[in-house]
């Protein structure tokens, strides 16, 4: 039995605070075999000519850390806080319209549905009204803004092997000594796969430290409704995983939005963890560190 990293520019979103269309992510689509890396086991090729070899070893370790954790159940923590739009630039945001908490659990399905996929699902375990009351009964199955887990994926793990060629790469600085520091954007001609830009700090050896996103670009392709964010800012704190895997545990951020049933000025907290795998895992995910020159 075969899996692989879930499709990143077919997936669906779903959220039935944003209005979006609802489609679980999937683990495994029956898509042509790409052409394997030969520096990044389990990864299709990519061309790391032009870039920072950190940054091609960063893109990897994004690649392999989505991969492993597709393959895992673990929790999710949202806290949203949604405003009226300040009424002029700079202005304080206006009345509070929804302060809510919501817990998940996210897990692949175990078996295959009828195309061969393996369904990654979201559960909720415990839930709030719009004014931070907890409700006394949740229904597991709903869909919140934790369902749109690829918009998430977006933030987390925006350097993937797919989208490298689209972005450009230019080194900056870091506040905290001993990691390095890069400002990535997309190339101008990117109009056809969704992109962030922001700045990552690295470790010598390209895992991920932290991550700030300053913008979100053609979102659209991922789901109509998302054209309508009209801007979002975060950064994500990544925590090791089995000795050489980065997962984001902590985010917090901000932003505008027009989408049907979340429009208005918005803030959210986030955390991740108690990662367990429940997937087999690919046999380059159970053996030692590769070794760096």
């Amino acid at each position: 039995m075969t899996y692989a990293l879930r499709p990143w520019l077919a997936v669906a979103l779903a959220g039935g605070l944003l209005g979006f269309s609802g489609m679980p992510t999937t683990v495994g689509a029956p898509v042509p075999a790409p052409v394997p890396s030969p520096e990044c086991p389990g990864s299709p090729s990519y061309d790391c000519s032009g870039i920072p070899p950190v940054i091609c070893r960063t893109i990897c370790n994004q690649f392999q850390s989505a991969v492993v954790r597709d393959r895992c159940t673990y929790r999710q923590r949202l806290v949203i806080e949604r405003y009226e739009k300040p009424r002029r630039p700079g202005d304080a945001p206006g009345r509070q319209r929804q302060n809510r908490e919501t817990e998940v659990i996210v897990e692949p399905s175990t078996r295959p549905d009828e195309t061969g996929q393996y369904p990654v699902l979201t559960r909720i375990v415990s839930d709030t009204d719009d004014n931070g009351r907890p409700k006394s009964r949740v229904d597991p199955k709903a869909l919140t803004i934790l369902s749109a887990q690829g918009f998430f994926d977006l933030i987390f793990f925006p350097l993937t092997p797919e989208r490298v060629a689209y972005y450009e790469f230019e080194p900056t600085t870091s506040p905290r000594e001993g990691e390095l520091a890069f400002r990535f954007r997309p190339r101008t001609r990117s109009r056809t796969v969704p992109l962030a830009s922001g700045v990552v700090y690295l470790s010598e050896q390209g895992e991920m430290l932290t991550l700030t996103i300053d913008g979100m670009y053609n979102l659209e392709i991922l789901d109509k409704n998302l054209k309508n964010i009209r801007s979002i800012s975060a950064t994500v704190d990544y925590s090791q995983f089995n000795d050489r895997f980065r997962m984001p545990t902590l985010a917090r951020g901000e932003g505008l939005s027009d989408v049907a049933r979340f429009d208005g000025y918005f803030k959210f907290s986030f955390e991740e963890g108690n990662y367990r795998p429940v997937l087999k895992m690919p046999s380059w995910a159970t053996t030692g560190r590769p070794q760096r020159d």
